[in-house]
């Protein structure tokens, strides 16, 4: 799933839904999901559980927030991962395949 907008909120990392279509389906069949993230040549996947919100306090917070910093954006819910475990998956030979968390 392309994700554009993430937030760590109480070590949940939360994934704003604009535009997310097989991926509500995926996620309604399996809670069990990995999110691969990098920047450069360093990079984590994050095995963790996954729940789906369309409303409460923390959608709301969320809204507020994205309409802060992306007015034209529409959340239609989000997406709240509770991590697992944390692996590296930096190209580094010493590093990749490692847990890290």
């Amino acid at each position: 799933m392309p994700v554009s907008t993430v937030k760590i909120v109480d070590n949940e990392i939360v994934l704003i839904n604009y535009f997310f279509g097989q991926t509500l389906k995926n996620l309604a069949e399996n809670s069990e999901v990995a999110l691969a993230c990098w920047k450069g040549l360093a990079g984590y996947q994050v095995k963790a559980t996954a729940r789906y919100e369309e409303g409460g306090e923390l959608f709301d917070s969320i809204k507020s927030w994205v309409a802060e910093i992306l007015p034209d954006r529409v959340v239609k819910g989000i997406v709240i991962l509770k991590p697992k475990s944390v692996f590296d998956i930096s190209a580094d030979a010493e590093k990749a395949g490692k847990e890290v968390v």
